[in-house]
């Protein structure tokens, strides 16, 4: 049986800061919370002056040191600071763990625990916006084996797991070649079928946004949707959505929008441009992020969709967004988007044959996705497993 002790028996924290006086001209590497994941550890950083980072842009990172994300807890960010980062800057938002009781690679791996984070996120507080106290996350405990258990076991880890991601990125680069050849067959196809230009403004029934307003959270059977929910070409619900009111969710839908065959179009973030039909029988509440493009009778919503994917339409897209803190477009540079059109006879041929040919491509995109997600779900399990001793893992080298 390994013993557990509080995080704090064995580590420091947020040890390193930068102090206020710090040259504004000073280049930092800045690590923001959405530059980490749990698999993949620090996926990249910002190079900017300490006076253009973000007040929050304070904590100093030392390689070995484990980092953990204190608010937005349920994204579950968590890394290790290899040599690259050693010295870059990260967000307030982090603990920063400095071994001093406990093997640094155990340490990462002791983290990365679903146990460990499980309580992270059951000790958070805050529906929208949850967030523990660095603290309150060092009383939280972690197995400690013996010293050269740790190495052990440490050791072991990270050859398991580097087979593992491996074998993820290669799934994710065959998703990488699939993309593009859908997107290929989807450009053919519109190319091909290319009529008459006209504004898509012209074309459309019905042309709003979500709400602009601000409403109370509660518990409800009412999800309040957004960007983050149009992802691969379908309106995606995963049960982390907020919920509010049925009064302000009839408020919210009493224009009628959306309505089945609508195609949803986010319009605000790092994703707009991002689309997928409205399939739903019910209306459900969205944020201003989504627009809905409702088309009119010389315009079927699937060839409406497909032409959403397409890379002119795109740029389209990019060249009218505004930029400040996300980028975004209004409703009437949507309606100034040009759009070339077939009959409705030859948008229907065009929609047939993408709807076989994208199907097949989509199938084995999902194949790999879910082989991806399965890898994912071995590597966290192996990763509890090893941590707490439940199984073999030889001696350390």
């Amino acid at each position: 049986m390994i013993a557990e002790v509080p995080l704090k028996w064995v580590v420091s924290y947020n040890d390193d800061s930068l102090p206020e006086s710090t040259d504004e001209s000073t280049q930092i590497r800045y690590v923001e919370i959405s530059d980490v994941n749990e698999t993949d550890g620090i996926t990249g950083a910002a190079d900017v002056a300490f006076g253009e980072a973000p007040s929050r842009a304070r904590r100093i990172l030392q390689r070995g040191d484990v980092i953990v994300s204190t608010v937005r807890t349920y994204l579950r960010a968590v890394a290790a600071v290899g040599t690259n980062y050693d010295g870059a800057i990260c967000s307030t938002g982090f603990a920063v763990l400095r071994a001093r009781g406990v093997d640094e690679r155990f340490l990462k791996y002791a983290v990365l625990d679903r146990a460990f984070m499980d309580q992270v996120v059951a000790q958070s507080t805050g529906v929208s916006y949850p967030a523990i106290n660095a603290s309150d996350l060092v009383r939280i405990r972690i197995p400690l084996p013996a010293p050269h258990d740790q190495r052990a076991i440490a050791d072991y880890l990270d050859r398991e797991t580097a087979q593992i991601d491996a074998f993820i990125a290669k799934n994710e680069e065959l998703i990488t070649l699939l993309t593009e050849r859908r997107g290929a067959v989807i450009e053919l196809a519109i190319r091909e079928g290319a009529g008459a230009t006209a504004k898509l403004g012209v074309l459309l029934r019905g042309l709003k946004d979500g709400t602009h307003g601000s409403f109370a959270r509660i518990e409800s059977p009412h999800p309040l949707l957004g960007a983050r929910n149009v992802q691969g070409g379908r309106l995606v619900l995963d049960g982390k959505e907020s919920t509010i009111s049925e009064d302000d969710h009839r408020a919210i839908v009493a224009n009628g929008f959306p309505r089945r065959g609508d195609v949803l179009l986010v319009i605000v973030g790092a994703t707009i441009g991002k689309s997928a039909v409205y399939e739903l029988t019910d209306s459900l509440s969205f944020q201003r992020s989504v627009a809905f493009l409702r088309p009119g009778r010389l315009l079927t919503s699937r060839f409406l969709w497909y032409y959403t994917q397409t890379r002119a339409f795109q740029d389209e897209v990019w060249l009218r967004a505004k930029v400040s803190a996300q980028p975004g477009l209004y409703l009437g540079d949507v309606a100034s988007i040009p759009i070339a059109l077939p009959d409705v006879a030859a948008q229907q041929v065009i929609t047939t044959r993408l709807d076989r040919d994208v199907v097949a491509i989509d199938e084995a995109i999902s194949v790999a996705t879910t082989t991806i997600e399965l890898a994912r779900e071995r590597r966290a399990a192996l990763i509890s497993a090893a941590v707490t001793g439940k199984i073999e893992v030889g001696v350390a080298v």
